[in-house]
């Protein structure tokens, strides 16, 4: 006696849910921001200027503009690059938790400029 569709069917389904479950496969991913936004990773801020004088935490919080280093850039992105450094206003975009760091999602229009003689620098690290 053959079996009638319905029933394999149903038994293939049966298969399906009492297979064993398998650990889930470990993938590592990189996040591509949409469109025109870049992530930058924030620099360290300074605690002195460059003439010495050390800086409060007080003057720290009235400073508006941050520096950055470009580490992901959209599809669309005409002028940015990964690894450029851009200067920010500091209440331009999204912060951003990825692996551990916060970073900083901003539409490419938004930034001020590119800092072209810009050194690398270290990132910023939480403190928590």
């Amino acid at each position: 006696m053959s079996q009638t569709p319905q029933t394999t069917d149903q038994a293939r389904l049966s298969e399906i849910l009492n297979r064993p479950k398998e650990a889930p496969a470990t993938v590592t991913h990189v996040i591509r921001p949409q469109a025109e936004r870049v992530w930058v990773r924030p620099d360290v801020q300074p605690d002195e200027s460059r003439g010495g004088i050390i800086i409060p935490d007080d003057a720290k919080d009235k400073i508006v503009t941050i520096y950055g280093t470009i580490i992901a850039v959209g599809r669309k992105c005409v002028d940015s690059h990964v690894g450029d450094h851009v200067v920010y206003n500091k209440w331009m975009g999204l912060d951003v938790e990825h692996k551990g760091e916060t970073l900083r999602a901003i539409y490419e229009t938004e930034l001020l400029g590119y800092d072209e003689e810009a050194a690398p620098v270290s990132p910023t690290t939480s403190t928590t």
